[in-house]
């Protein structure tokens, strides 16, 4: 009630004088421009409360001289350093905002949403908090557990200098093979099975290349009244090339390989045998030197050439028979014989294509002369890499040896070996 006559006998201030303005504008608050965004809320921009207390009531009204505040376009004009504001800035604002609402509470009490009584019940409990117990670090021990960088032991790392590959394969193709074959066996449909394992070892001096290579093909001999199943390709090779760094891209290198088969095969509609295991086994070796060129690209991902090419100038041949019941005169035997020593000259060449993360062509050429006679083989594979597992594959195999005997001198040195494949491949 005392509120409320106070406000009957005295005059009401206009409400511009008491630098009151709607809250959406914020260029007139009662807030020092030096201070001004400083603090966390500002009470005249919130519903306003009433305190309950009339003490401040009773110390009568105070003359408030707003301070001089700039417009916004003002202050964004304005080219000199704002000064910086310190504690007694902030602590006279706060004092300003607290003075306005006392005036207001006491001339205009019709603007006032809540009270200090009615939001009371709404108070928050701290008392759930439980205190945190700090305690302080001497300086002294916490200087002892600084852990300094020379006490730091880091990981050493070992050169890697062992690399390993591996390529398996299980497809479903139809294959092609020319009647003078030197391993015998027929076109056909069939299911081949292949695996390569590379293991190599390299430093900036040294290169070491290991390899096991199996290709086994078998297919159901619908014309053949005499063998049910047939083997089309049946290869088993081991080889190792080591060389020492010359120059550049250049080793001087040694090469040896190993050739076989595992299973028999025989001919069509007859049970002579054509080939079996160690029968018959060709080794060859030679001492030379080797290039090598590995390169990636920058712009298309997973595209990159590799090219191995090794020139033997001295070259050694070794082929053995563990059998003599088969025709050993389709493998360059000579008539009667079991084992043949052979010294010529060799060229190897090998080539891995990766057109992009997909696309491959891999190819092999071999060449080998006794000066009487000529081996060559010239080997293709193009493979399109469906999915991660699922792959196609073109293969064309072609070899020329013209130290077979041709039945009747008739017939092609050439041999040609087609294979248009689709399966399960897998690259490690």
């Amino acid at each position: 009630m005392g509120a409320t006559g106070a406000m009957a006998t005295k005059p009401v201030l206009p409400l511009s004088q008491l630098q009151n303005p709607p809250l959406a504008d914020t260029d007139s608050l009662p807030t020092s421009p030096i201070v001004s965004g400083r603090l966390l809320m500002n009470y005249l921009q919130l519903p306003l409360v009433a305190e309950n207390s009339s003490g401040p009531l009773a110390a009568g009204l105070w003359q408030i001289t707003m301070p001089e505040i700039p417009s916004r376009l003002q202050q964004v004009r304005r080219t000199e350093p704002l000064p910086v504001p310190d504690l007694s800035d902030m602590i006279a604002e706060v004092e300003l905002t607290r003075r306005v609402l006392t005036e207001l509470q006491y001339r205009r009490l019709d603007l006032f949403t809540y009270s200090r009584t009615e939001l009371e019940p709404f108070t928050p409990d701290y008392s759930y908090i439980k205190p945190q117990n700090i305690q302080l670090i001497d300086g002294g021990a916490l200087s002892d557990r600084i852990i300094r960088p020379e006490k730091i032991r880091g990981i050493e790392l070992k050169p890697r200098y062992w690399f390993f590959s591996m390529e398996t394969m299980l497809q479903f193709s139809q294959n092609y093979i020319s009647e003078n074959w030197y391993k015998g066996g027929s076109s056909n449909l069939n299911i081949m099975f292949g695996n390569l394992i590379v293991r190599q070892y390299r430093n900036k001096k040294i290169r070491w290349k290991n390899e096991l290579e199996n290709k086994l093909s078998v297919f159901n001999a619908a014309k053949d009244t005499v063998n049910r199943y047939r083997v089309a390709e049946d290869l088993l090779r081991l080889r190792s090339n080591f060389g020492y760094k010359a120059f550049k891209q250049w080793y001087y290198s040694f090469d040896a390989e190993m050739r076989t088969q595992l299973f028999t095969n025989r001919a069509e509609n007859s049970l002579k045998k054509q080939s079996a295991f160690l029968a018959p086994m060709i080794f060859n070796s030679g001492i030379g030197m080797k290039y090598e060129l590995d390169t990636k690209s920058k712009k298309v991902y997973g595209k990159s050439a590799k090219l191995g090419l090794f020139l033997s100038p001295l070259s050694y041949i070794l082929k053995w028979s563990i059998r003599d019941d088969i025709d050993l005169a389709r493998h360059g035997f000579p008539e009667g014989k079991t084992i043949v020593h052979e010294l010529g000259s060799a060229i190897k060449a090998e080539l891995v294509w990766n057109f992009d993360s997909r696309l491959s062509w891999q190819s092999r050429l071999y060449a080998n002369t006794t000066y009487d006679n000529t081996v060559a083989e010239f080997e293709n594979a193009l493979n399109l890499s469906l999915s991660k597992l699922l792959s196609t594959r073109i293969y064309l195999y072609l070899r020329y040896d013209d130290s077979v005997s041709l039945p009747d001198g008739k017939g092609t040195y050439w041999q040609v070996n087609e294979l248009v494949s689709i399966g399960l491949y897998f690259r490690l």
